[in-house]
C-alpha cells in the first residue's frame, strides 16, 4: 500500500510507493506518469471515503466506505484480504457538524439572554422616569 495521501485532487500518482494526490483530471495525472514513471488511479479518499456510512473495508485495492452494518464491513474486508474500520471522515463532520450545532444554541441563548436585558433595561428606565415624574409633583 502508498505511504501517503498528498492533496485533495480527484486523481493520484502512485510512484515508488508515494501516492500524489493533487491531479484534478485524468489526463493531467497520466501525462505526468508519462513523463516521470508510476501510474494514475482515482482518489478513494475522495471518491468513497467520504460516504455517509459507518464502516469502511481496506485492502490493497483502497478504502470502501459503503458499509452501514460492521458485520458486512468484517466479511468483505476477509474477502478483500483487509480490514474494517469505523469511517473515521465521517465520525468528523458529524462531529463538527454537532459542535456547531451546539454553538447555535449556545448562541441562540447569548441571544434570548440579551433581549432580556435589554426588556429590564427598558422596564428600569421607564421606572426611573416614572419616579423623577413622581418626584416633581
Amino acid at each position: 500500500m502508498a505511504q501517503a495521501f498528498v492533496g485533495r485532487g480527484n486523481w493520484c500518482l502512485v510512484l515508488d510507493e508515494v501516492e500524489n494526490c493533487t491531479f484534478n483530471t485524468a489526463d493531467a495525472c497520466y501525462s505526468t506518469a508519462y513523463d516521470s514513471g508510476g501510474y494514475c488511479r482515482e482518489n478513494a479518499r475522495k471518491s468513497r471515503v467520504s460516504g455517509t456510512t459507518p464502516w469502511c473495508v481496506i485492502s490493497e485495492a483502497g478504502r470502501d466506505c459503503t458499509y452501514y452494518s460492521q458485520e458486512t464491513c468484517i466479511n468483505q474486508a476477509r474477502i478483500a484480504q483487509g480490514g474494517c474500520v469505523p469511517n473515521t471522515e465521517k465520525e468528523l463532520e458529524t462531529s463538527q457538524l454537532r459542535n456547531k450545532n451546539a454553538g447555535f444554541g449556545e448562541m441562540k441563548e447569548v441571544e434570548q439572554g440579551a433581549q432580556s436585558l435589554a426588556e429590564s433595561l427598558q422596564e428600569a428606565q421607564k421606572m426611573r422616569e416614572e419616579s423623577m415624574q413622581d418626584a416633581g409633583q
